[in-house]
């Protein structure tokens, strides 16, 4: 699941794969039935794992954009007020009522995310664990909403992704998920109206005309798909380093 079609290069063998592009996003209208139906379909068809994968924004200074984030938790912002895919009546056949997320993410899988390190020729400051907020989307997060979620825990910050995960472990799948950090969240203080005026008049009574020059900071889009191109290779080597290891 990706913003942008490739081919995995998987090996042929006994594994039965399947690799589905591009994902269906709630902001895009979808009900949620209609996000998680093809994971659900996966569990139907006698799947026992899912490697998600997904461009996200950091929200933690300190990870910088580029880095490959193995989630070990997240935080479900859309679930808390009244948006989770399982909400209704519950289908028995895939998975219990009421179902734990405090293990969503496999440690098994994680564990041969970072074995992958070396193997394929990265970094160890090139992949980290941590934990990711889901938010609706379309909009790109404010000032105060990026504060308020690395207030709560959270490194990074998408529009997907945890739906399919709650689907996925209702229906009894281990669950690995890569996040590819392809922007920062603005998280800088906002402009001051009041200072900037203030500070024009003294300019005035000064008698000089040069201001403070303010560039402001903005979400592109432009740039995660720019990221999610140059950068997208790493995470396909690891998927493929992770569905060919027999360890986990």
């Amino acid at each position: 699941m990706w913003h942008t079609a490739n081919q995995l290069p998987f090996p042929s063998g006994p594994l039965i794969q399947s690799v589905v592009e591009p994902r269906l996003h709630f902001y895009e209208g979808y009900q949620m039935k209609d996000v998680v139906f093809t994971v659900r379909l996966f569990k139907l068809l006698g799947c026992q794992a899912v490697i998600i994968t997904n461009a996200a924004g950091a929200v933690n200074p300190s990870i910088p954009v580029g880095t490959i984030i193995a989630l070990n938790d997240h935080v479900s912002l859309p679930s808390l007020a009244c948006y989770n895919p399982l909400i209704g009546p519950n289908s028995d056949i895939v998975g219990p009522r009421f179902t734990p997320m405090s293990n969503a993410y496999d440690f098994e899988m994680r564990k041969s995310v970072f074995r992958s390190i070396s193997q394929i020729g990265l970094q160890p400051q090139d992949v980290q664990e941590g934990v990711y907020a889901w938010v609706t989307g379309p909009t790109y997060e404010t000032r105060a909403e990026g504060l308020f979620i690395r207030s709560m825990g959270a490194d990074v910050v998408g529009m997907s992704t945890v739906p399919e995960v709650i689907a996925a472990r209702h229906a009894g799948l281990r669950v690995l998920t890569l996040s590819l950090v392809t922007n920062s969240v603005v998280l800088t203080v906002r402009r001051s109206a009041a200072e900037a005026v203030s500070q024009d008049l003294v300019l005035k009574n000064e008698g000089s005309s040069v201001g403070l020059k303010w560039k402001e900071e903005t979400a592109n889009h432009d740039e995660v798909l720019e990221v999610s191109r140059r950068k997208a290779e790493n995470v396909l080597k690891i998927v493929n380093y992770v569905v060919n290891d027999p360890t986990w």
